[in-house]
């Protein structure tokens, strides 16, 4: 009888190891000495995000236990990935994207994460391909080929705040109607557009630094049916070729609004009309440009 029930009892714990094998955790971490394994648990944490992310539960947290680089990741669940305050967590861009978020419906979070380019052909620090929600809060993205962040996710919310994007091709671009929320976020020294919008995008920049870019400070365009959207306010705009671009083709409606902003020392215009429309609150400064306004006039918005 003792056999019996010993066997029974060994041959129901061995069926049970692939379910825990595969199980993930609410909670995960990484660090420069870990090394990937199924759990990536505090005691024995993982070496790389993509690890990591894997063991982790829908709506759980990857973290940071300290400096390193920890590898490019491709997000299809709800999860967070944090790095604290004074902890270094990199990830260097050869080719493709830093870090993709492509999930139906997921909310993802990212915070404290540093994404360079390498010189390859680097689509994007941070590619938002599918997804409810995108949070990036206290991250740095530089010298990416194409894109510091790429929000192209159908109807999905993207929030940026606290971020530097640097040197990139373009700091921002958001279309294919997701909507974007910059809130003190530093975008410098790109070589064509700062912060872009088009195909139907909803954007609102606040609070925010754009400056140096090679072409267009700010670019919103529309094409066809597109009905763009840009509001920026309280935001500093300058040194670009033109600070402010508004661009509509073929039908299309593309409307900026700009409340409250310092647009200063445009190489070309502060202005740029290009079939689209930009509406002021009439209390911007407005200096130090070799042109205010080309190829249309500003429509003024009263109280209301």
């Amino acid at each position: 009888m003792r056999r019996f029930v010993f066997g029974h009892l060994t041959a129901a714990a061995l069926a049970i190891l692939p379910v825990l094998a595969g199980a993930t955790a609410q909670r995960t971490f990484v660090s420069s000495q870990g090394v990937d394994n199924p759990s990536c648990s505090l005691v024995a944490p993982c070496r790389q995000f993509a690890a990591a992310v894997a063991a982790t539960s829908a709506g759980g947290e990857v973290i940071v236990m300290d400096s390193a680089g920890y590898g490019p990741v491709t997000i299809t669940k709800s999860v967070s990935i944090v790095s604290p305050t004074g902890v270094y967590a990199g990830i260097s861009v050869f080719t493709g994207a830093g870090i993709v978020v492509n999930g139906s419906g997921i909310s993802v979070v990212l915070r404290g994460l540093s994404l360079i380019g390498q010189g390859g052909i680097g689509l994007a620090g941070i590619q938002f391909l599918q997804g409810a929600k995108l949070t990036v809060l206290d991250c740095d993205i530089s010298r990416m080929d194409n894109y510091g962040i790429y929000a192209s996710a159908p109807g999905g919310l993207v929030t940026v705040k606290s971020s530097s994007l640097r040197e990139n091709f373009i700091g921002f671009l958001a279309t294919s109607t997701a909507t974007a929320a910059l809130d003190d976020v530093h975008v410098y020294a790109s070589t064509a557009n700062g912060v872009s919008a088009g195909a139907g995008a909803k954007v609102t920049v606040t609070n925010s630094v754009i400056a140096d870019s090679g072409s267009d400070g700010v670019y919103v365009y529309s094409s066809g049916t597109e009905v763009t959207d840009l509001m920026v306010t309280g935001s500093t705009i300058g040194r670009s070729t033109n600070n402010i671009h508004a661009f509509a083709n073929f039908g299309g409606t593309t409307r900026v609004v700009v409340d409250n902003c310092a647009i200063n020392e445009a190489v070309a215009t502060a202005f740029l009309f290009d079939g689209g429309i930009i509406y002021t609150l009439n209390n911007n400064r407005v200096g130090f440009n070799n042109g205010i306004v080309t190829g249309g006039s500003l429509t003024v918005l009263g109280p209301h």
